[in-house]
């Protein structure tokens, strides 16, 4: 019988706080010998090689807004267009409180759909053209097909877990690079990390640019000051689809302020990434949207409760991490898709789905694993 270090069930894994103190990790145990673990019965390196704590949750057909607009993300994220207008139509009718107004709300929904341009795509064309129609999108007096049209846009090209987007790359080295340069900090100052980020572009180090970029925020730097310092590189560099990435981000800063998906990929894309999609549009008709939202209205007049998968634990309520957006899960979206041809929540997450590459290992660990394969 061969094994593999992924497959393993216990690992030693170095602590995150570069003590050099080492944990046992036991996957199909659920255990940890690190002290969060011993006092709260779970802890983060768990999180790190896919074994989750399970939480209750009971779905509703009329949940909360933070659930609903999981619900829209991770419809977007699965490709499933008709759920996404499903919910578009509940948030924009969603009651307004003292919490939350009907503009903020309009707010948060189409800021969401911008940063889904880029968290769930590689095409630059189809995020410059939401972002160009960001500002409109957010006002309450703009038709909500207008709304949906841009959904349907993202929606028409595939998306990173499918391997023609030149996305495993992205994904995969976006894990290593997060795990080597932020986990384990070698760096905590801002000019080391620009040093590395600088260095680590020019050298087409994809996964330590983008673990650098990672670090640059773990030190205090926001993600303006980020895309400021990725776009005089990609000057530097003339390097076209980086610049158009980060001027994406610069002129919607306010909106996107705290999240680093288009100077992810900006980075990515300055170190040598590259994806087939990245130039590909395809053209929306409105008709198309006008549609999927009668379909919608259709649909809620016998509304079933929401699906477990879209309610993540992370972002709002909710048992079901594997679309939460986390990099670790991503990868085993990605993994899941290989395996099955598609990334159903009804398909068995395996655990071998959840890498540990980029984590420090004990290194009598890794000399047991070649053995036993040997």
């Amino acid at each position: 019988m061969s094994f593999t270090l992924t497959k393993l069930p216990l690992i030693r894994l170095k602590s995150f706080s570069g003590s050099g103190v080492a944990y046992t990790v036991d996957r199909s145990g659920r255990t940890c010998t690190c002290c969060q673990f011993l006092s709260e019965g779970h802890c983060k390196h768990l999180d790190e090689v896919g074994v989750y704590q399970p939480k209750q949750f009971t779905p509703r057909t009329h949940p909360t807004f933070s659930q609903a607009l999981s619900g829209l993300v991770k419809s977007i994220r699965m490709r499933r267009v008709e759920d996404a207008i499903y919910w578009l139509m509940y948030l924009d009718g969603f009651p307004a409180s003292e919490k939350l107004s009907k503009k903020a709300a309009r707010l948060r929904v189409a800021r969401r759909i911008l940063i889904g341009s880029a968290e769930d795509g590689h095409s630059i064309p189809v995020m410059e053209n939401v972002a160009d129609n960001f500002r409109c999108l957010c006002k309450l007096d703009t038709p909500l097909v207008y709304l949906a049209a841009e959904i349907v846009r993202v929606c028409k090209l595939p998306n990173w877990w499918d391997p023609v987007t030149g996305g495993h790359d992205y994904i995969y080295k976006s894990l290593v690079g997060y795990r080597q340069r932020v986990l384990y900090r070698k760096v905590n100052d801002d000019q080391g990390a620009r040093k590395l980020l600088r260095e680590a572009i020019y050298q087409a180090d994809r996964a330590t640019s983008i673990g650098a970029l990672c670090l640059l925020g773990a030190v205090g730097i926001g993600s303006t000051r980020q895309a400021q310092y990725l776009m005089t590189i990609a000057q530097e560099l003339n390097h076209e689809k980086a610049v158009r990435l980060l001027n994406v981000h610069l002129g919607a800063r306010t909106a996107l302020s705290g999240d680093n998906n288009f100077t992810g990929q900006a980075a990515w894309w300055l170190a040598g990434g590259v994806s087939p999609v990245a130039d590909k549009i395809e053209p929306v008709e409105m008709s198309e949207a006008c549609e999927l939202l009668e379909r919608a209205k259709e649909r809620w007049k016998h509304p079933l409760p929401i699906p477990n998968e879209y309610c993540d634990s992370v972002h709002c309520a909710g048992k079901d991490r594997r679309y939460a957006g986390i990099l670790n899960d991503m990868w085993a979206v990605c993994m899941a898709f290989i395996e099955y041809g598609n990334i159903e929540p009804e398909n068995r997450w395996l655990p071998q789905f959840f890498p540990i590459d980029g984590l420090e290992i004990e290194p009598e660990l890794q000399s047991i694993a070649q053995e036993v394969e040997r």
